[in-house]
């Protein structure tokens, strides 16, 4: 849990505001399944916003033949606190690589959608991915569309609505 070398980076508050910057209704849909499924029930509070003052924007784009289909990436922009292991990055970029490498190869099913969505989201809590295959933070990802019990523990015991690294 927590940054490692270069990220995940442990989010900048309990509180999460995600904007979907011109993303497709397919990335859309998966991401908001994963959050009502997943995250919402947490203790850390999740808005969607339309708007320039967010914690997580969320995009989709043709990336090239990168060798990733989704990412977490705190960019220069973004405002950056803390010290390891509670880096935070404020401005945090969730991106989905459209390129023909990855897709529609990993987005074939509402499973494969839904289990991405999940672990990429999770990243943007800090959670890191994990050993255990019954976690969508898990190895191959695509075995799950859920947190462990586990997974929300840690994001529950770092964040509360009112608290967190930042």
């Amino acid at each position: 849990f927590g940054s490692t070398t270069g990220g995940p980076w442990v989010a900048n508050n309990g509180h999460h505001h995600v904007d979907f910057k011109n993303v497709d209704t397919q990335r859309y849909d998966m991401t908001i399944w994963s959050i009502d499924n997943n995250y919402e029930p947490l203790d850390p509070v999740i808005h969607v916003v339309d708007d320039t003052n967010y914690d997580v924007r969320v995009l989709d784009n043709d990336y090239g033949n990168t060798g990733w289909i989704a990412q977490v990436d705190c960019p220069s922009s973004a405002t950056l606190g803390g010290t390891h292991p509670d880096k935070w990055c404020f401005g945090v970029l969730l991106e989905y690589n459209l390129h023909s490498s990855v897709y529609p190869e990993f987005y074939d099913t509402a499973a494969e959608r839904r289990s991405l969505a999940c672990e990429e989201f999770g990243h943007t809590f800090g959670l890191q991915h994990s050993s255990n295959s019954d976690s969508c933070l898990g190895r191959p990802v695509e075995n799950s569309t859920s947190l462990t019990a586990h997974d929300k523990d840690q994001v529950n015991d770092y964040y509360t609505p009112s608290s967190g690294p930042a």
